[in-house]
């Protein structure tokens, strides 16, 4: 049987980073659909592998953060590097929505960034654009990692209060 883990109330920084965690993964939804083509139809496909990122974020940050948390207990609050793991993670998803580019069947190449910069279709954004996705995806692939091994090394530290 698991111990129970007294509740405790989280700072206002980790009520944010919590929040980013939710809603930043949602703006990049928005802006992905803003200018939807084939790359849109190509993540509905791959929704599994997508999903899969998402709720590992999702459940790894929820539990670091919320009011029975363990490492809030362990520590006496949430060390910073949590909270930068959680807005990292989140502001990954908004960057890759924001850069990855578009076209339909017509039409140049558009993402969100072209759009709001006016860029067209520049010689080189795909390999900006490779450059960046692959970044995003690393931080949203390590993100929950790295925090799930910090969590799990930190429960049998001593509490620093």
């Amino acid at each position: 049987m698991k111990p129970r883990v007294p509740q405790t109330i989280p700072s206002t920084a980790d009520r944010a980073a919590l929040v980013a965690v939710w809603a930043l993964p949602l703006l990049a939804v928005v802006l992905k659909v803003a200018v939807p083509g084939w790359v849109l139809l190509f993540l509905v496909i791959g929704s599994p592998i997508v999903l899969v990122l998402l709720v590992s974020g999702l459940v790894t940050f929820t539990s670091t953060f919320r009011r029975r948390s363990r490492v809030r207990a362990t520590h006496g609050q949430v060390p910073p590097l949590y909270r930068a793991l959680a807005w990292a993670w989140g502001g990954a998803w908004v960057l890759a929505a924001f850069v990855v580019a578009d076209a339909g069947d017509i039409g140049p190449m558009r993402s969100p960034l072209t759009v709001v910069t006016g860029l067209g279709e520049p010689d080189w954004y795909p390999a900006f654009q490779g450059l960046v996705l692959s970044l995003c995806i690393t931080v949203v692939i390590a993100g929950p990692v790295v925090t799930w091994i910090a969590r799990s090394r930190a429960y049998g530290a001593p509490r620093t209060t």
